[in-house]
């Protein structure tokens, strides 16, 4: 849960996204966190794929994409992060 409106929310996740990619130690995405699912993940349902039919939400999942691309290319140039 992150104060402000959609577009502020959005704007806190991928700076914390990001961050998280760079720094130092695991990575861990918990689900639904690589589009921007808005509520609290259940074991009674599943995730809410249909946001991805959403332009900010998909803009998102290509953002996490282009992140692990990077996270990648660190790890091949570094041996490790």
């Amino acid at each position: 849960k992150m104060p402000g409106d959609k577009e502020k929310k959005m704007a806190n996740l991928r700076a914390a996204l990001g961050y998280m990619m760079v720094h130092p130690g695991k990575k861990l995405l918990f689900m639904g966190q690589e589009f921007a699912q808005e509520r609290e993940w259940s074991e009674q349902r599943e995730l809410d794929w249909n946001l991805l039919e959403e332009k900010d939400h998909k803009e998102m999942q290509d953002y996490m994409k282009a992140l692990l691309k990077l996270y990648m290319i660190l790890m091949d140039l570094n041996g490790s992060m």
